[in-house]
């Protein structure tokens, strides 16, 4: 277990109240649609890049560590990593590291209380081939037993088939739209390709609305 220094880490208490009240609210919506299920896993995505996915995972992971339970991010955006950078944890073992390396020890990185990541690990040009894999997704599945809730940040799903790879075994998504930004074809698009998986949409995110 690793230890981050990222100075930008910090509690739902830093965020303005409406804000950081609207992801608690979140939180509790996700709980509710969750409540039947034993394995507690979300996959979010977004029709684009640039659309708040990153920080609507970031900012729900926080929500969940605030009221107690034990969280692990994922990043498998192996693309774009940006929860990794976000977190500090970008030159960090993690996700291809497992597959390429068979790496499965000092890859959790503590982020807060309550808070665990995993970053991309080392850039690669095999995405496709790790984040199908069964090495990868196995671990993943295993860390259930030791974390309460996975939030996994994914490729936006017009820009990468991984995503339709990823949801295919996580199934619950989290589907992020940007106010003014998102049009609404490009949701249906985004929607459609993804529906042959079967994908279980816990809800839909608008993010950067003005209040």
């Amino acid at each position: 277990m690793q230890e981050t220094t990222s100075s930008s880490i910090s509690k739902l208490e830093s965020m303005d109240y409406l804000s950081a009240n609207a992801f608690r609210d979140l939180k509790t919506n996700l709980e509710f649609q969750l409540k039947n299920q034993q394995k507690h896993v979300i996959v979010v995505t977004s029709a684009n890049q640039g659309e708040g996915k990153s920080y609507t995972a970031l900012h729900v992971a926080k929500a969940f560590a605030e009221a107690k339970k034990k969280v692990l991010l994922v990043d498998m955006d192996l693309h774009r990593p940006q929860t990794s950078k976000t977190l500090g944890i970008i030159n960090r073992p993690g996700i291809s590291n497992i597959y390429e390396d068979q790496l499965t020890r000092n890859i959790v990185n503590e982020v807060s209380e309550n808070l665990f990541a995993i970053s991309c690990g080392r850039s690669t040009l095999n995405i496709t081939e790790i984040l199908s894999s069964d090495i990868v997704n196995d671990y993943i599945w295993r860390q259930l037993e030791k974390f309460d809730i996975i939030i996994i940040d994914s490729p936006p799903i017009r820009l990468s088939p991984d995503t339709k790879v990823i949801i295919s075994t996580f199934k619950n998504v989290l589907f992020v739209v940007r106010d003014n930004k998102t049009k609404t074809n490009e949701i249906e698009e985004a929607l459609s390709s993804i529906r042959l998986v079967s994908p279980v949409l816990l809800g839909m995110v608008l993010n950067y609305k003005k209040i």
